[in-house]
């Protein structure tokens, strides 16, 4: 009996110790886990200065093509087109350049898709000019173009985000993103367009135009076009970043979406859902699965332009807000050009949950034309000062010039190209009259001056002036 005892005791004994040093070996890997998440954010200038020369320096040849893992600096010289075929990552410590009126074409015939990944501590430099825009394309002639030809643009930062333990694995097996360093810099992207890309492995796994992935506030995006991409045209996972004049049209699903914490802002942005089978034109989520996440999504927006071509499918939206996400909404015009086909049932402006809820500010800076009588659903969550939102739903002169000659520019994806943004100016003589907020008294250096309603003055066209670096190509 003693001799059992003291077996038993030692039995005892050693499973507390071995539990014991489980409970620190989960407590390392934890530690470990966290770990990863840098408070560091990325200096593409250092990496610049130190890879683009000498040994550490790739210039792709004119017509040459990039595969696989790259390191160092890899260059795209003014003019050039280049093709990158399968998965193209860019890990930590590189940086891929592009210069002024490059061309980038996806691979549409590769074994795997097609598509740009630039990780956690890379960079990107593609600065382009209005005259002389950076492409992102299909390799196909034109005339066979289509979505979903080649897989698109994905940035991986290191700014927070709400999903995973702080981090998470992107869709499309595109590396993991997200950290603590929400001033984080991937680099610059400026006058660039993205076209017919994305790809749709499954439901909830897919490839957008761009899909910014826990990017920080220090990367630079302006001037930028996403153009018939097979899901979202622009998506942002959380993160930090900031984005003006945007342009993302005809996309399959939704022109911009947000999801995962996303808490930068955006000024001078058309989202034109234009075609069969186009969505909604803002999609806006907190969490999918934990509304009350945080960091909680809480972007702030000004000048915003919502417009739907012409659709036989009436149960899409103008600007989605749902899943616990909050946000600040200024300036903002969200119609139909065609009355009676496009969205309808009051669904300009849907929010969904009890946990969402968008600060309209004071005043009558946000118009909704042709879009029902009250032009806005409020199924459920926050609203404030929504009585004050301007609804017109058959004004005698639109804000936006819809009808021209008997026409609807924004009716077809030729009608679009056409006219060449020009729709998305506002016209003389309109009916409604709100009054737009200075979007400078929110503070900071971000917003510009831009106390109109809309995305763009009557008096000045940014998709227009210096040069043609929006286009609308139907194929």
């Amino acid at each position: 009996m003693k001799n059992k005892t003291k077996f038993s005791l030692f039995i005892g004994i050693a499973m507390l110790l071995l539990m014991a040093n489980c409970a620190k070996s989960e407590d390392a890997a934890a530690a470990a886990a966290a770990s990863t998440l840098s408070s560091t954010p990325t200096d593409p200038n250092a990496l610049e200065t130190s890879l683009c020369t000498g040994g550490t320096l790739t210039n792709v040849t004119n017509g040459g093509t990039i595969t696989g893992t790259q390191t160092g600096c890899v260059n795209v010289a003014t003019g050039f087109t280049v093709k990158i075929s399968g998965t193209v990552k860019f890990p930590s410590g590189s940086i891929f350049r592009v210069n002024s009126g490059a061309t980038v074409q996806g691979d549409s015939g590769a074994a795997s898709v097609s598509y740009l990944v630039i990780d956690r501590g890379a960079a990107i430099k593609a600065i382009g000019t209005a005259a002389a825009p950076i492409t992102f394309t299909s390799d196909k002639t034109v005339g066979t173009r289509a979505s979903g030809d080649w897989g698109g643009i994905v940035i991986n930062g290191k700014a927070r985000i709400n999903a995973g333990t702080g981090e998470a694995d992107g869709e499309g097996d595109s590396g993991k993103y997200g950290g603590l360093a929400d001033t984080d810099n991937s680099g610059t992207l400026q006058y660039v367009r993205i076209q017919f890309g994305g790809r749709i492995f499954s439901g909830t796994n897919e490839l957008n135009g761009i899909a910014l992935q826990g990017v920080g506030s220090g990367t630079t995006l302006d001037h930028i076009h996403v153009h018939k991409g097979k899901d979202d045209g622009m998506e942002f996972f959380g993160g930090t970043v900031n984005a003006k004049y945007i342009v993302s049209s005809s996309n399959e699903d939704d022109q911009v979406d947000w999801t995962n914490g996303y808490t930068g802002k955006l000024q001078f942005v058309v989202a034109a859902p234009v075609g069969a089978g186009t969505d909604t034109g803002f999609e806006m989520d907190n969490n999918e699965t934990s509304f009350s996440a945080t960091p909680v999504a809480n972007p702030t927006i000004y000048n915003v332009t919502v417009v739907k071509g012409s659709d036989a499918n009436l149960n899409k939206r103008g600007m989605r807000f749902r899943r616990g996400t909050k946000a600040k909404l200024r300036n903002a015009y969200i119609a139909n050009a065609v009355s009676g086909s496009g969205w309808s049932n009051n669904q300009c402006i849907t929010l969904e949950d009890a946990e969402t809820s968008i600060d309209i500010g004071t005043g009558t800076s946000i118009l909704i034309e042709r879009c029902s009588t009250t032009g806005y659903t409020i199924t459920a969550g926050t609203m404030t000062n929504a009585a004050s939102i301007i609804v017109a739903d058959a004004p005698a002169t639109s804000w936006l010039n819809f009808d021209t000659a008997g026409a609807n520019p924004l009716g077809s994806q030729a009608n679009l190209a056409t006219n060449a943004g020009a729709v998305f100016v506002k016209q003389a003589g309109t009916t409604s009259s709100p009054t737009a907020v200075d979007p400078t008294l929110e503070g900071g250096t971000f917003f510009s001056a831009g106390t109109f309603v809309g995305a763009i003055d009557n008096g000045s066209n940014w998709q227009t002036t210096g040069g043609t670096w929006v286009a609308y190509p139907a194929n």
